[in-house]
């Protein structure tokens, strides 16, 4: 009896720990440190300013990590929107041709909105 009483406190005990998720930092001061989103802006400045409306590169905290939405055609019809991460790995898909939503929850729950490029 006292082997089945340690059994299940040791299972709810286990089950019941919050699962807490890995903050990356992944730049010290300026975002621009991060080499793609460097090459990004910096792409965006060679080309010059868009007759399709403003380009831009916002940055966020969601689920406790910085991620970053590049807009490079914000008038562009039907062009999806990625919410990538400082490894550039795509977090979140927006839009697009068939209306994708990989990520219900990220305009409700972001933090930190923050427009560190606009051209």
């Amino acid at each position: 009896m006292k082997n089945i009483l340690i059994l299940i406190f040791g299972i709810i005990f286990f089950t019941s720990c919050e699962k807490k998720e890995e903050k990356i930092a992944c730049f010290n001061d300026d975002p621009f440190e991060v080499e793609w989103l460097n090459e990004i802006r910096q792409n965006m400045i060679d080309e010059g300013p868009s007759d399709f409306g403003t380009r831009s590169i916002v940055m966020y905290t969601y689920k406790g990590n910085k991620v970053f939405e590049v807009n490079s055609c914000i008038m562009c019809n039907d062009q999806g929107v990625s919410i990538t991460d400082c490894n550039k790995v795509n977090i979140c898909y927006f839009g697009g041709l068939t209306g994708a939503n990989t990520c219900p929850d990220f305009y409700d729950t972001y933090t930190d909105k923050e427009v560190i490029f606009s051209l």
